[in-house]
């Protein structure tokens, strides 16, 4: 990972809790609880990802990447045949994971200008074949 690269993912690390009040979903229910958590370690930015359904049912995903937009095998999901991270000329951190050439999800990772917020949109490939986006934003903790 290249210097500015590493530069700017340096801003998308840390520890954030979902605000499940600003989410919003045009597939699925957003959760009512969550977290995001981005670091860098070895040239990979890695991802732990948690959150609580309505149910009060858990979830978390783990999950890493290098960030210079090649595509890269991904074995750990039968639905997905490549995955790929890159930050856009904006500043975007942006995901997108494939099946052959068809999307099957992208994320789009958003600072707000002061760095305390983090937007994720999440467009994820419903069963009428469309991209559906899901929108959600985090607030960044301070870790004592």
């Amino acid at each position: 990972m290249n210097q500015k690269t590493e530069k700017i993912i340096s801003g998308f690390c840390g520890f954030w809790e979902l605000i499940s009040e600003k989410c919003s979903y045009s597939i699925g229910e957003p959760p009512k609880a969550g977290t995001y958590q981005l670091k860098i370690d070895k040239g990979k930015v890695q991802f732990h990802v948690s959150w609580v359904d309505k149910d009060s049912k858990k979830f978390q995903v783990e999950f890493s990447g290098i960030p210079n937009g090649i595509k890269y095998p991904y074995e750990d999901n039968p639905h997905v045949d490549t995955v790929k991270y890159e930050i856009t000329s904006a500043g975007d951190f942006m995901s997108i994971a494939y099946k052959g050439n068809l999307i099957i999800n992208e994320a789009s990772r958003v600072l707000s200008e002061d760095g305390n917020f983090l937007y994720v949109t999440q467009k994820v490939l419903g069963p009428d074949g469309e991209l559906h986006a899901n929108s959600s934003v985090y607030k960044r903790q301070v870790m004592l």
